[in-house]
């Protein structure tokens, strides 16, 4: 676990960097406000679902893909829940925010599925 949380580090601060150059060099009309609660959300999210992951794999290998299936669809039904409360929130905000909370999405789902296709292969 601190091995993934070693190698989330880097890829997360350069993520929070093209972020922050988005949000302070962009025109204001394409500003996110949240794009910050964006980036916190898929740190805890891809933090957890990891180890849940990494976790569910330890009894016995055949649960790895109903867990990482359960997880997937969860992770999706969650993120899909967080896009449709913003929406109640501030209808006029919420194309910025679905794209940058997809975009982060796709960013972090790539990550953590190649560690973990490179942790069991070992």
């Amino acid at each position: 676990m601190k091995s993934f949380i070693a190698k989330l580090a880097p890829y997360s601060f350069f993520i929070a960097l093209a972020d922050f150059l988005w949000n302070n060099f962009m025109e204001p009309k394409y500003l996110i406000p949240q794009v910050w609660f964006i980036f916190g959300f898929f740190i805890v999210l891809t933090i957890s679902f990891h180890f849940f992951i990494l976790n569910a794999s330890k009894g016995r290998p055949q649960q790895l893909i109903t867990s990482y299936m359960a997880s997937s669809a969860l992770r999706m039904i969650l993120c899909l829940i967080v896009i449709i409360a913003y929406r109640f929130i501030d209808k006029t905000g919420i194309i910025p925010f679905a794209v940058a909370f997809i975009l982060h999405y796709f960013l972090f789902t790539i990550f953590e599925v190649t560690l973990l296709l490179r942790h069991f292969r070992k």
